[in-house]
């Protein structure tokens, strides 16, 4: 079975709390993309979490990056723009 590469927008705490523990846990699943506005936070998961890939944009993500499944990591209150 082809494990799922999941990505993740949104780095900062909501996924450093809630999301990103989950990661270490994966079996069926790979990270391999991280996008944050803030490039530290997408270094601290990619360094976290072992992810190939990381983006300054959640859309260059998803157009560049091959991803399966994306987790929405941050609140919708910044979802606007």
């Amino acid at each position: 079975m082809n494990k799922v590469k999941l990505g993740i927008v949104g780095c900062g705490s909501t996924t450093r709390c809630m999301y990103g523990p989950i990661l270490k846990y994966l079996e069926n699943g790979e990270f391999v993309a991280a996008s944050d506005v803030v490039e530290e936070n997408a270094r601290w998961a990619q360094n976290m979490y072992r992810a190939n890939e990381i983006y300054p944009d959640r859309d260059q993500m998803l157009a560049d990056a091959d991803v399966d499944a994306v987790i929405i990591g941050y609140t919708c209150l910044f979802s606007f723009r």
